[in-house]
């Protein structure tokens, strides 16, 4: 009876191992192919479901690649968005859009605080605002007021990597302001990251 119950469990051993073998081969085909096309969010779902055996070296080798990758991917993101952020600003600025205009220079405060151009726009979009008399009904600076607190709550969202929260919240700002390039720039921004994901 003692050898039975022995080999039963060798038996179930043998099988989970070979179940957890195939499983594996099969995250690495799937996680080399992701890691090949560049999806690398797919790549490393994959690479670390197979690193969970902490015998598989070369999977926690690529997991640790594939955060330098995501990582230097950042920063080059905030890179091209905060250089994309200063020139939708100077452009809605230009045009005399002050209340858009101030807040993409305090986003790209945000991102950058030592740049000198925004500090200095925002101080004269300050010294503009004081210059002229206020002729805004109360109900326009209540509307003001929420298109401001959306998108400040959007744009935290999407700092968090809340993508699908952050994407509601700016349709909800370009429903208030359909005039908003920001609200489009970044839902267009989070479409691009979101079908790198998917």
């Amino acid at each position: 009876m003692k050898n039975i119950v022995l080999l039963l469990a060798f038996f179930c051993t043998v099988l989970s191992y070979s179940q957890n073998t195939v499983q594996n081969s099969t995250d690495l085909q799937n996680a080399e192919a992701h890691f090949y096309l560049k999806n690398y969010r797919k790549a490393l779902y994959h690479y670390k479901a197979v690193a969970k055996d902490t015998s598989q070296h070369y999977a926690i080798s690529q997991v640790e690649l594939i955060h330098t990758i995501i990582d230097s991917n950042k920063t080059l993101f905030h890179e091209q968005h905060l250089n994309e952020l200063i020139a939708l600003a100077d452009s809605t600025f230009e045009i005399g859009n002050l209340l858009s205009s101030e807040y993409l220079y305090n986003r790209s405060q945000q991102f950058s605080p030592t740049l000198v151009q925004p500090q200095k726009r925002i101080i004269e979009i300050n010294q503009l605002n004081e210059s002229q008399p206020d002729t805004l009904s109360s109900s326009d600076k209540n509307m003001i007021r929420l298109f401001r607190k959306l998108l400040n709550k959007a744009d935290s969202e999407f700092d968090k990597g809340k993508y699908e929260r952050a994407y509601n919240l700016y349709q909800r700002a370009i429903g208030i302001e359909p005039t908003t390039f920001y609200a489009r720039q970044m839902i267009k921004i989070i479409d691009d990251i979101t079908s790198e994901i998917k």
